[in-house]
């Protein structure tokens, strides 16, 4: 069995097992994707760089962003939301969860099939979020889990339409905003006025 099957049958043989709460160092760890030493130089480097595990072990590429997504969807028992499920989210999708709403759960949603709107958050376990976007849609919610730097390449993807590649915004940015949703719906009024001029 190749390694990397080997591992997607761990993380999902050990996602199902119990409902506790377990840290992605130590699903990862379990399904052999890294080593102790890179669980604790990890560590090391959530402390001093004052982030967390995911954004660590991802600047430290020590992992890829989808073995990192498997084991956050085996510790909060959500689907997956993949860079390519973010990859293409239409403006007015954006625009069905109000920006305090997106900014208070941190959530985005990036797809709608009928009356059900999928939506990526950080915190999938966090039910009172979708219910109250369920309740102000009108619309079933399935929440699914996405790393908050795929949700910020989203973003930039975004801006990169608006304003040109050349002024891609620089990570601090984009963590000094706690809603992906409201800054895409700065970046769609940007749009409108680059097109007046």
């Amino acid at each position: 069995m190749s390694t990397r099957i080997g591992f997607i049958v761990r993380i999902l043989s050990e996602g199902r097992a119990g409902a506790e709460f377990r840290p992605p160092g130590e699903i990862l760890l379990g399904a052999r994707a890294i080593t102790e030493q890179v669980l604790h130089e990890t560590l090391a480097y959530t402390k001093t760089h004052r982030v967390s595990f995911g954004t660590a072990i991802l600047e430290m590429e020590a992992i890829t962003e989808d073995a990192l997504l498997r084991a956050l969807s085996v510790q909060t028992g959500a689907p997956p939301a993949s860079a390519r499920d973010l990859a293409a989210v239409p403006p007015d999708l954006i625009r069905l969860v109000p920006p305090k709403l997106a900014e208070k759960h941190t959530t985005l949603p990036f797809r709608k099939v009928g009356r059900t709107l999928y939506i990526a958050m950080a915190h999938p376990r966090n039910t009172l979020g979708g219910d109250e976007i369920a309740f102000l849609t009108g619309l079933s919610v399935v929440r699914h889990v996405a790393i908050t730097a795929m949700r910020g390449k989203t973003v930039l993807f975004l801006l990169g339409e608006a304003v040109g590649s050349s002024h891609a915004l620089q990570i601090p940015f984009l963590r000094r905003h706690a809603s992906m949703t409201a800054l895409a719906l700065e970046i769609l009024a940007l749009r409108k006025k680059l097109a007046a001029i």
